[in-house]
This record gives structure tokens, C-alpha cells and sequence, in this order.
């Protein structure tokens, strides 16, 4: 009868071989992240993270006066309830937007979130400087275009590749009685702030970015618009009957709208207007007397052709139906949010089929094999309809060439094609050189 091998037998038995080795786990693969909340907790919060081991992903906390950041996932059913919400002097909309898009039907929604100081030397800190220990040395959740936000939240964001990022709090501080809104002149110039702070990094990150300015003027709206220049954002709006903004206008009309387009099958081409979307239940309004037998106020509907996206409510339902979406990025009123998600798609699988090509000789079949990589990667593109020919006809036009540089030796690629439904001519440049990063340049 077969005995176990003890440790003396494995010494005195020759024919017994024992060959120790590395296992090497399976890859993790990450999970795309369709849609992130990004925001900045109240001074003196606490991390979520390890008060609810199941939503955490990531939690980074340095010593006390560094601050902490955290990555959190939340799925229909879980507990919300320790992420910012509007009581307190620093009034946050991060907690109703997880709310208003889980409502929505959203599979999860990811949020991260930092609790950081400012820096001395921004403009920002406040004059007489503070004592120690006072909130005003930390960031309020809508100063999300300060130094110290974007040096600790940007590993986190780099890794969230072609993700829509909803900032509900960077139109400042919402009105919550008996305090009222942040002057309109501050609440801009921090908007304006967040945005270019954060532009370059959108763009390299393939990401578009939805803010909320529900009380700016047209005239505003406009000038904060040139003032911005190009930007992959948008500037989303509550309108509706009166009764209805009072229940939901202070809510995050960006989370509806990314609401839409993730419950979009699909999410790269489809627009998003037309589509009602369950937000769930807002502020009790209790009706006076006086106004149910009286005129009805009339309903507010913002000026065409302004650079905001415009979210109708609907006159009884808890829903609401996006009626214009318009981005930042220009010229201004031609992207729409779907034609600009279509388009970082579209950059970011000619980036990912161009790197492999990095590490290999610079020579005639590899410049064949990469304008076939190239074609692959689009054809997905070509067959759902939303990527033609430059005529509108046929799949886009590649071409390429070699740089016999003896120093800089390269690949040169161009892409023309036209993005449908939306009728843009865009031009791609790749570059390539040997042992360096892809270079992709999306012209329109």
C-alpha cells in the first residue's frame, strides 16, 4: 500500500524528482469604465472605502495633512448613503447623481472621489490665512481645478481610458435653504478654471467631460463659451415647467444625460435626444393655494443655439428626454456627443493597432502589415455605418510611406474618412519612429 512521501524518503529515493516552479496567476483584465462620478468631499470627510469594504476599489491615504483619494464601484441596491449629499455647509450633488443613475437602469456606477488641502500658494487660500485645523485649508467640492485635486487624482483618471467623466459639482455651490447659490461671477470663473485645467488631459485620455450650469444667462453662457476656446465638455441644463425645476432643476442634468447614453445599446453612434430617462424622485414641492387656482407660470426654455446641452423634464413623470446636445469642442455647435465619443473611439483602436509596430524593423512588409492592422481595427467602424469613405461611399481611405531618416527613420500613415451620421471629414496622421511611442494627430 502507497504511503506518503515523508522528508526522509525524498532524501533517500533517487527516483523521486521534485521540480518547484513560479505559477503565474491569469491576467486581470480591466473592465472598461463607460461613465466615472469625479468629485471632491467636504472638508473633514472620512474615505468610503473602508466603511464599505464591497463598493471599494482603490483607496490611497497619505499622512493626515496630504489628503486621501478613493475608487468606488456602487450597483443598483447598495448603500449610498456615506457619499456627499447636500447637507452640511459644503453642499454636494455626488451622492444624487450615483442616485439618479442607478435609477436610470446603469449596471454600476464608478466613483471616484478626493479629500485634498489647497496649495499656499494658489489664489485661492484664503487672506487672512486660517488657524490651523480650519475647512477653508481644504478643497470644496466644486474647486476641482486646483493644483493639489489634479496631482492626486491623476493616476486614477489615466487609467480610465474612454470613459465620460460627470463633474456634478463644478458649476459651484447649488442653493440649499436658507443658504443660496454661489455669486454667478465665482461660480463661472471656477467652471472656467476646472475646465482648462483639465482639457489637455481629456484629450489624451480619450475622455469627454459633463458639467452642470443650470442659472447662467445666454449672454454667460456664450461668453464663458469663447472664453473656453475648444473643449472635449459639455455644459449641461435642466428645462421644464417651474414646479418641475424646483423638484429636480438643482440636480446634475449631466448624470441624465450620461444616464442616456449608457442605457443606449449603442453607446458610440446613437444619439442620445428623443429618449426618455427614469431620474428618479426630487424635492417635495408643496403647491400653494394661490397657484393652483391662478395662471400658470410660464415654463422656462432656454435660447437656441447656445453651447449647452438641454435636458427637457417631463410635466408629471420623474423622467426627462435630452433635447440638444451640444460639446464644447469646436467648431462650436457641430459635435455632438455622440459624434465626439464616435471619434476618441475611433483614435484610440488606430493608437492601440499602430503600437505593436513600435519594436519592429522599419522596412517595406511592415508598413504593408500595419496599413492592414489599421483597416481591421476600423472595420467594425465601417460596418456599423458610422465611418465611410471621404465621399461618404466605400471604407476610408489609408495611406503610408516610409521616412528613411538615418537618424529618425519612420512610418508615415495618413486616414481619410468621413464620420456618419454627422457628415465630418476627418483627417488622421500617424507617426511612427523607431522605439517610440505612436504619434496619432485627429484633424477634422
Amino acid at each position: 500500500m502507497a504511503t506518503p512521501l515523508t522528508d526522509t524518503a525524498l532524501v533517500t529515493r533517487r527516483n523521486v524528482a521534485v521540480e518547484i516552479g513560479v505559477l503565474h496567476p491569469p491576467p486581470v483584465v480591466n473592465r472598461y469604465i463607460p461613465a466615472c462620478v469625479v468629485g471632491i468631499a467636504p472638508p473633514g470627510s472620512r474615505p468610503v472605502g473602508p466603511r464599505r469594504p464591497t463598493c471599494s476599489i482603490r483607496v490611497a491615504a497619505g499622512p493626515l495633512a496630504a489628503g486621501w483619494i478613493e475608487h468606488l464601484r456602487f450597483t443598483p441596491g447598495q448603500d449610498i448613503s456615506l457619499l456627499p449629499g447636500l447637507e452640511g455647509p459644503y453642499p454636494s450633488r455626488i451622492r444624487d447623481s450615483v442616485a439618479m443613475l442607478l435609477a436610470a437602469g446603469v449596471e454600476f456606477v464608478d466613483v471616484v472621489m478626493a479629500s485634498t488641502p489647497r496649495d499656499p500658494l494658489s489664489p485661492s487660500w484664503p487672506s487672512p490665512r486660517p488657524p490651523p485645523g480650519d475647512p477653508r485649508e481644504w478643497l470644496a467640492p466644486w474647486e476641482l481645478g486646483e493644483t493639489t485635486f489634479l496631482e492626486i487624482s491623476d493616476t486614477i483618471l489615466g487609467e480610465l481610458n474612454g470613459s465620460m467623466i460627470l463633474m456634478p459639482d463644478a458649476g459651484g455651490p447649488i442653493a440649499v435653504a436658507p443658504r443660496p447659490a454661489g455669486p454667478m461671477e465665482t461660480r463661472l470663473a471656477g467652471l472656467l478654471s476646472t475646465i482648462r485645467a483639465h482639457a489637455e488631459r481629456w484629450t489624451e485620455r480619450y475622455q469627454v467631460a459633463l458639467m452642470d450650469l443650470p442659472d447662467a444667462t445666454a449672454e454667460e453662457l456664450l461668453s464663458l463659451s469663447e472664453r473656453i476656446g475648444s473643449a472635449d465638455a459639455l455644459i449641461c441644463r435642466f428645462e421644464g415647467e417651474p414646479d418641475r425645476l424646483a423638484a429636480h432643476g438643482w440636480r446634475s442634468a449631466a448624470a441624465a444625460v450620461a444616464a442616456t447614453t449608457l442605457l443606449n445599446l449603442d453607446d458610440v453612434a446613437m444619439s442620445t435626444i428623443g429618449f426618455p430617462v427614469n431620474i428618479g424622485a426630487g424635492r417635495q414641492i408643496r403647491a400653494h393655494r394661490g397657484e393652483r387656482l391662478g395662471a400658470k407660470a410660464p415654463r422656462r426654455q432656454g435660447a437656441q443655439g447656445l453651447p449647452v446641452t438641454r435636458v427637457v423634464l417631463h410635466p408629471r413623470l420623474d423622467t426627462a428626454t435630452v433635447a440638444e446636445e451640444v460639446s464644447l469642442r469646436r467648431p462650436s455647435g457641430a459635435w455632438t456627443l455622440p459624434a465626439l465619443r464616435t471619434a476618441k473611439a475611433i483614435h484610440y483602436v488606430v493608437r492601440q493597432a499602430s503600437e505593436p509596430f513600435v519594436f519592429r524593423p522599419l522596412q517595406g512588409m511592415e508598413l504593408y502589415a500595419l496599413v492592414s492592422a489599421l483597416t481591421l481595427a476600423l472595420e467594425p467602424f465601417q460596418v456599423a455605418g458610422v465611418l465611410a469613405g471621404p465621399g461618404g461611399e466605400g471604407g476610408p481611405e489609408i495611406s503610408g510611406g516610409i521616412v528613411r531618416d538615418s537618424e529618425l527613420p519612420g512610418f508615415n500613415i495618413e486616414i481619410t474618412a468621413q464620420l456618419r451620421p454627422w457628415c465630418h471629414q476627418v483627417r488622421m496622421k500617424v507617426t511612427l519612429q523607431q522605439n517610440q511611442d505612436p504619434s496619432v494627430e485627429l484633424a477634422t
